[in-house]
């Protein structure tokens, strides 16, 4: 697997990390109850939210990249995950303390090196 194959599955699972549903407490759950105020939410008239839930398969992909990200450096897997979920290299930079080329270098670094070991674990 090379290193723009691991940066989409990054991508991959922030993405579907995203689209997982939130976890609520039974404690901070609303106990009263939602009201109809007209008649156009009695019939079904408002607007309905779409919510495409991961599949399966998507959450084993993304459980596996969480298990990768912790074999990359503590720094490098922050460089990485910020990526994936799309922040634009100067805030990652200033984020970190550096330059962001400099986070540019040391998250292609990082891939190079999981993609070398992830092949040595396929090759065994």
């Amino acid at each position: 697997m090379n290193t723009t194959e691991l940066f989409d599955r990054f991508r991959e699972a922030a993405k579907t990390l995203k689209r997982l549903p939130p976890i609520e407490s039974p404690r901070l759950c609303n106990p009263s109850l939602d009201y109809v105020r007209s008649a156009q939410e009695a019939y079904g008239y408002t607007d309905a939210k779409l919510v495409i839930r991961p599949t399966g398969e998507q959450i084993d992909r993304m459980d596996e990249v969480l298990i990768w990200l912790q074999m990359m450096p503590e720094e490098a897997g922050k460089i990485t995950w910020a990526k994936a979920n799309n922040a634009p290299w100067h805030r990652i930079g200033r984020s970190m303390g550096m330059d962001p080329r400099t986070a540019q270098r040391r998250m292609m670094a990082a891939l190079y090196d999981l993609a070398e070991r992830l092949s040595e674990e396929i090759a065994k």
